[in-house]
């Protein structure tokens, strides 16, 4: 991966290689003098989730958290304004890490038949806090979340022949274009 950092006025001011063992930088988050990299290594079986922890004003690169998972989780990172980490998410029914997801009155705990979208929360510990499925009467996959600035977190991703269970009533698009759509989910956390 890559840390770049330009001016206001787009020159280029500081850059370096970040990481090692061939990671994928998903997402990074600057609070401060730290930028958190939120990164994925793929193995042969299973993928590592890092948290990367970069003081810029020391330039020191540290990994801040490490998480093994498997492989088929298609696996997504983002870190919001508060310093809580998030890792999303697709997995199938029958997946032997299924009952390891959701927690306990989360939004929806129950998987569903087909691959489902998955989002997870940590504190700045990586305390979970939470942990949901969303996914309607078909399928979801490819999962991202983003928060804004009043502390909505927006789930993301593709919906895969769902008639039910993705939208809400007064949105711009209550039912399905085809047999694959984006969504779009708001969340007050």
């Amino acid at each position: 991966g890559l840390y770049v950092k330009f001016s206001e006025e787009g020159k280029l001011l500081q850059s370096s290689y970040v990481g090692e063992n061939s990671y994928y930088f998903d997402s990074a988050r600057r609070i401060g003098n730290k930028i958190f990299i939120g990164s994925l290594l793929f193995g042969t079986s299973n993928a590592t989730v890092a948290f990367y922890q970069l003081d810029t004003s020391s330039n020191i690169l540290t990994i801040f958290k490490e998480i093994i998972v498997p492989n088929n989780l298609q696996t997504g990172t983002f870190t919001d304004l508060q310093n809580n980490f998030y890792i999303t998410g697709s997995i199938f029914p029958g997946d032997s890490n299924v009952n390891n997801i959701t927690t306990t009155n989360s939004y929806e705990p129950i998987i569903g038949n087909y691959l489902s979208s998955f989002y997870i929360k940590y504190d700045s510990k990586f305390d979970e806090i939470w942990g949901t499925f969303y996914v309607g009467d078909g399928g979801t996959q490819s999962p991202h979340i983003y928060q804004d600035y009043d502390g909505y977190l927006y789930f993301t991703g593709m919906s895969s022949n769902n008639k039910t269970g993705i939208s809400t009533s007064g949105t711009f698009q209550q039912s399905s274009g085809s047999s694959n759509d984006l969504f779009i989910a708001k969340f007050k956390d």
